[in-house]
């Protein structure tokens, strides 16, 4: 009997913070791409954006407790643990010495990013270590990706494509929720209700505890 290759989905993120979109998306890639356990993965900071505006303890805190009754949905603070910007290709060799060389890892990404990519760091090695799986919101068309043809190889654009995936259009973003709490209005609408109760205990983006 062949032994079945354990399938890892890692969504990354600063998650400042964490929201009902996010939680959606993440249960419908688990689904979408036959995962065995889905990983949420806060970056301290990310090479691309500025510092989050909640520390990685708070928005840790916030992730346990939305994720707390999911079903294989976990979350890791390995990017926390370092210091400096948060790399994937580093990402990537943290769960691939966890799981094995055998393990099926994907990266999510959103469509926006698929321009991006050839200035991600050690791009090619990342293409080759794990499954970048890009996420194309309902409603949107689905990326051309042949205008990479001349940065990456022909191999690679096709497993880009095999592994894109669509999801939900939810309309939350983290920016707005961000807007709405500096007013000091809690979008509990858009917010796990316990990320909603964190953020008002704890005095987060600009609310008065």
């Amino acid at each position: 009997m062949m032994k079945e290759i354990t399938r890892i989905i890692l969504f990354g993120g600063t998650f400042d913070p964490i929201h009902r979109g996010h939680l959606g998306v993440a249960q419908h890639a688990l689904h979408a791409l036959r995962g065995d356990r889905l990983v949420f993965v806060p970056a301290r900071q990310s090479p691309h954006k500025r510092m989050p505006h909640a520390g990685g303890d708070d928005r840790m805190a916030m992730i346990l407790c939305a994720i707390r009754e999911l079903e294989n949905i976990f979350v890791s603070d390995c990017e926390l643990q370092r210091s400096g910007p948060s790399y994937t290709i580093e990402t990537i060799r943290h769960f691939r010495r966890q799981w094995g060389e055998d393990a099926a890892i994907y990266w999510l990404i959103g469509a926006d990013q698929l321009a991006d990519l050839p200035k991600w760091y050690r791009i090619d090695e990342l293409l080759q270590s794990c499954h970048l799986s890009t996420m194309v919101r309902a409603g949107y068309a689905a990326p051309e990706m042949d205008s990479l043809g001349g940065i990456f190889s022909e191999q690679a654009i096709e497993q880009l494509k095999r592994d894109t995936i669509d999801t939900p259009a939810i309309p939350v973003s983290s920016t707005h929720i961000r807007a709405e709490l500096a007013q000091g209005r809690i979008p509990k609408e858009q917010l796990p209700p316990c990320v909603a109760d964190y953020i008002a205990a704890h005095g987060l983006y600009g609310v008065r505890p």
